[in-house]
This record gives structure tokens, C-alpha cells and sequence, in this order.
């Protein structure tokens, strides 16, 4: 028994060195492709084109939010202008209407472009796709029976927007 036992055991260990010696190899490979991968994502060209959270345009979008739910849920639709926004009692005071990158002043579509749903529409959003190829859009979801309306800041490609377009 005693034989066995130490059998087992050293069969153990050949396995546990036989192991670790295959391996060995195969984490350097995976590291130094992970590094090129994290290098390149982080250069400073490719970090130019990419959306962030930083980016005070979807804040701004954000902050219009707020005053634009209250108003659709005391009216049942929506304002003709976005100043009336300003009016709303008890909202916090709202920024300029206006992309913080382009200086341009957002699109007010109430009748929207329809998202990926029919139930979701863009209503406001950048006049231009100056986020990385993007416009920062506020997408709202009609109310239902058993959901209120929902209004949301999201991302969308160019190619979401119609071409012919008033900006």
C-alpha cells in the first residue's frame, strides 16, 4: 500500500511539472499580443476617434432630459420649442441648447427619427456627427398602459440619419 501510495504521488508530481512546463509559453504569447492590442487601442490617433464618457455633450443632453419627461407626462406631448423647457416649474436650470464640440445649436425634430423600434425616436440631437462620426441624441419611448415615457441619451451613426435632413 505504502508503494502505491508514493506511485501516486510521484505520478502526481510528474503531472503537475509536465503541466506547468507546457503552459509556460503560451502566457507569453497571449501577454505581448494583449500589449500590442492595449498600445494601439491607446495611441493618441485612435483615442481621438472614440466616444466618451467625458464628453460634456451627452451631460448637457442629459441635463434636458429631466425637464423634458416632466413636460411630456403634465402635457401628453411634446413642447413646441425647446425653450419651454425652461418653464417647467421646479426644474434646475437648463444650459444652452447647443453641442459643446461644434458650437452648433441642437436639432429639435418632434416628430423624431425612428430608432431601431417604432416605439423609440430621436427628438433632439447634434446638427452634425461631430462625436468620432456620431450624434449625441435624446431617444424617447412613447408611454404604454403599464410603462411611462422614457427618454434616454444615446450614440447614434450617421447613417441613422436621413440624408435630406434639416440641420
Amino acid at each position: 500500500m505504502k508503494r502505491f501510495c508514493s506511485l501516486i504521488i510521484f505520478a502526481a508530481w510528474g503531472f503537475a511539472l509536465a503541466g506547468c512546463g507546457a503552459q509556460s509559453k503560451q502566457p507569453t504569447t497571449v501577454t505581448s499580443a494583449t500589449s500590442a492590442l492595449t498600445s494601439q487601442l491607446h495611441s493618441p490617433a485612435r483615442s481621438a476617434q472614440r466616444l466618451t464618457i467625458s464628453d460634456p455633450c451627452p451631460t448637457r443632453l442629459h441635463d434636458i432630459c429631466g425637464p423634458l419627461l416632466v413636460y411630456l407626462t403634465t402635457n401628453y406631448r411634446l413642447p413646441e420649442h425647446l425653450d419651454e423647457l425652461r418653464q417647467m416649474p421646479g426644474s434646475e436650470p437648463i444650459g444652452e441648447f447647443v453641442c459643446a464640440t461644434s458650437k452648433q445649436p441642437y436639432v429639435y425634430n418632434p416628430a423624431g427619427i425612428i430608432g431601431a423600434n417604432v416605439a423609440q425616436r430621436a427628438v433632439i440631437y447634434d446638427a452634425a456627427p461631430t462625436h468620432s462620426g456620431y450624434r449625441w441624441a435624446i431617444v424617447i419611448k412613447e408611454a404604454t398602459p403599464s410603462a411611462p415615457f422614457i427618454a434616454e441619451v444615446v450614440a447614434w451613426p450617421e447613417s441613422r440619419f436621413p440624408r435630406d435632413v434639416e440641420n
